[in-house]
């Protein structure tokens, strides 16, 4: 019964797709696609599905009491930028982490996915929050005092393995090895914003790093913050 209830909310989640789609007019056919591709992959039989602000909701909770409590995923589709993104929550409306994706949500991402729906940790009365999203660059190539050399394309694997599609002024913390006196390691790490480069120098480089008013610091001087 449980089992049946699953696959008619599913189905009804398509229907929503579509009249998107089909009567609203909405470019999000990818997004019809994906629901449709993850019934392969077991989502269907695992996990139930909620539609909101035309994204899909992901959870072992059937209703939104459930929901509320557990863990949540939700899937969206900018149809402008051409790219998916996920949010992870710690219990329906909760804290949010943010990752932005290509054209297609990747296999790994899929399974980070459904790593987090089943980790108890991560409900919204015991959460313990997923590492926040970092980028690695190459402080040495700095071709001015807060601009740095990111990227040759308009994407970039985080600490993570997720994929993230760079745009102009998007705000992002990038990190790079290092260790401290002790050869414990402690990687220097920025917060700042993406920009095209537009520097005239070093040309096949897309995008650039500028580094906020709090400049380049060792991991562990933020935890003295």
């Amino acid at each position: 019964m449980e089992s049946e209830d699953r696959l008619i909310q599913w189905d009804t989640m398509v229907t929503w797709c579509k009249i998107w789609i089909d009567v609203e007019k909405k470019e999000l056919k990818p997004l019809l696609d994906l629901i449709i591709d993850i019934k392969e992959i077991g989502f269907w039989d695992s996990f139930y599905p909620s539609q909101s602000h035309r994204a899909l909701g992901i959870c072992l909770g059937k209703n939104y009491t459930e929901r509320y409590e557990l863990p949540m995923v939700y899937i969206s589709y900018n149809p402008t930028e051409k790219n998916f993104a996920i949010q992870y929550q710690k219990g329906q409306g909760g804290e949010t982490i943010r990752t932005e994706c290509g054209t297609k949500v990747s296999k790994n991402e899929f399974k980070e996915i459904h790593e987090w729906l089943n980790n108890k940790t991560c409900t919204r009365v015991n959460y313990n929050k997923k590492e926040e999203s970092k980028i690695y660059i190459d402080f040495n190539a700095m071709i001015e005092r807060d601009l740095i050399l990111l990227s040759k394309t308009d994407f970039k694997k985080d600490a993570n393995g997720n994929t993230i599609q760079l745009k102009e002024g998007m705000k992002i913390k990038v990190y790079m090895d290092d260790r401290d006196e002790f050869d414990k390691r402690d990687d220097l790490i920025a917060y700042g914003t993406v920009e095209q480069n537009n520097s005239g120098v070093f040309t096949t480089c897309k995008w650039n790093f500028r580094v906020d008013t709090n400049g380049i610091r060792h991991e562990s001087e933020l935890s003295q913050d």
